[in-house]
Formats: C-alpha cells, sequence, structure tokens
C-alpha cells in the first residue's frame, strides 16, 4: 500500500511505498491542507447545505459557543442514518473553501467533486498546490516543486465521502454522537486504523445539514475547513478530474 504522510516536525512529504520511502520539504502553511483532504489525514471533503437555501454557509473562524450544560449523547443508529441520508443527496458540487490550519494560517481555493471518486482541491496563490482525484488515484500537485505524487483512492479517507452510496455507520468507527448548541457533532475515526487522527463532522440538529468539520492529527492540532457559495448538482466538466505528469 502506498501511504502519502507529513512529518510536521521536520516540515517535509514522507512517501512511502511497501519498502520505498521518499521524503521531500513542504512547506508548513501545506500541512493542514494535507490533513484536510484525506491524503494525509482523517478528513474527507463535506458540503453545508440547507433544505431551503443550496449554498453553504460563509467561512466560520470563531470558535463556537458553549452550553453550560455541556453535549447531550444522542442515539447513535438515527442521528447517522439522518447524517448519511443528507451526504447521499450530493451528486456534484462546486464552490469555494476556506481552511484554518492549527497554527491559525488561512488557506482559501475553490472545489469540485464528483461522485464517484473524483474531487479537485485547487489553492489560491501563494499556496502552489492541487489535488485531483481522478476516480483511482489521489494526485497532489506541488507546482513550486514541480513534483505530482499519487496514491490509490481506497488508500485515502476520501474514499468514504466519494463513493456512490456513503455511509457512515458502515465505513467508519463511531467515536461519539453528541448534540451541543443546536448542531450534532459525529466524531469518526478510520475502521482499517492505518490512518491516525479523528474527524468530526458538524450538521445542523434542525436539518442535518453540515455546516463545517475538523480534524484532529496525530500531533492533537486541530484543522478547520467550511465551504462556500456551493452550487450542488449541476454538470461538471470531466477534464477538471484528469491531472497529467508533466512528462506525458
Amino acid at each position: 500500500m502506498t501511504v502519502l504522510l507529513l512529518n510536521p516536525s521536520k516540515s517535509e512529504w514522507v512517501v512511502q511505498a511497501g519498502s520505498a520511502r521518499r521524503v521531500k520539504p513542504v512547506k508548513q502553511s501545506l500541512f493542514a491542507m494535507a490533513l484536510a483532504f484525506g491524503v494525509s489525514g482523517w478528513l474527507v471533503p463535506m458540503l453545508a447545505q440547507t433544505p431551503t437555501n443550496p449554498l453553504a454557509r460563509p467561512p466560520v473562524v470563531a470558535a463556537p459557543s458553549v452550553d453550560p450544560a455541556g453535549p447531550v449523547a444522542l442515539d447513535v443508529k438515527s442521528t447517522l442514518a439522518a447524517a448519511t441520508a443528507s451526504l447521499r443527496k450530493i451528486n456534484t458540487a462546486t464552490g469555494r473553501f476556506s481552511q484554518i490550519a492549527p497554527d491559525g494560517s488561512v488557506t482559501v481555493g475553490t472545489f469540485h467533486l464528483r461522485r464517484p471518486g473524483r474531487m479537485r482541491f485547487a489553492y489560491d496563490a501563494p499556496t502552489p498546490i492541487l489535488i485531483v482525484a481522478d476516480g483511482s488515484t489521489v494526485a497532489v500537485e506541488d507546482k513550486a516543486l514541480e513534483t505530482i505524487d499519487r496514491v490509490p483512492l481506497s488508500t485515502t479517507p476520501l474514499g468514504l465521502f466519494l463513493k456512490k452510496d456513503p455511509d457512515l455507520a458502515r465505513d467508519a468507527d463511531v467515536v461519539s454522537v453528541q448534540g451541543l448548541n443546536g448542531q450534532v457533532f459525529i466524531r469518526l475515526r478510520d475502521k482499517s486504523g492505518e490512518t491516525e487522527g479523528d474527524l468530526i463532522m458538524v450538521f445542523s440538529e434542525k436539518n442535518f445539514a453540515l455546516q463545517e468539520w475538523m480534524v484532529i492529527d496525530a500531533q492533537n492540532g486541530l484543522t478547520r475547513t467550511t465551504l462556500s457559495s456551493v452550487t450542488l448538482n449541476r454538470r461538471l466538466d470531466p477534464r477538471l478530474f484528469i491531472l497529467r505528469d508533466k512528462a506525458r
């Protein structure tokens, strides 16, 4: 199995396939990026939507207020069923994303998604990163280093959300399901145990619109991602999900 990881302590990519191992430098601001889109952390792109408004909520930077009563445990089976039903309504999506890294830095860009198996996240300058899933692999292009690294889609958490029929109860280990301040927090973990870190998806308690997600990495760092100006279920150009090696 091929694994693409980040080493925050040494600011480097580690690309490992079996016994082969290759190391390359990477900027600190890119650590959360790789976590947020499932290349090295337990996170998959999700969409914020409501029944009456197809647009995602604008990026939320401030920490949510805390109910003095604390979180309340919710029924796991019915809550996961409602969340899964909401996610399955998404066939294609396009819009903007905003990401807050553990160090407080913010990156933004444009995303496109099409089930099954296709995704594109293009970061705005000066971040030189493009991530493309073509149905079988996930490619990470670093324009500054002029490199493209690929890993099988099935070995990344992206495979969970990009499935034709995502099912949170079936495809992930559920750590907790809690309600707080009118929101539902579903904390998930990689079922295979191969990827460290937890994913927290935050839904509206009223209508199960997904509002944002957070990832806690192996170093206990928190990355928060929000989507905005989202358009759902429209035809997307298939060429968006192709990233060819420069030599080809």
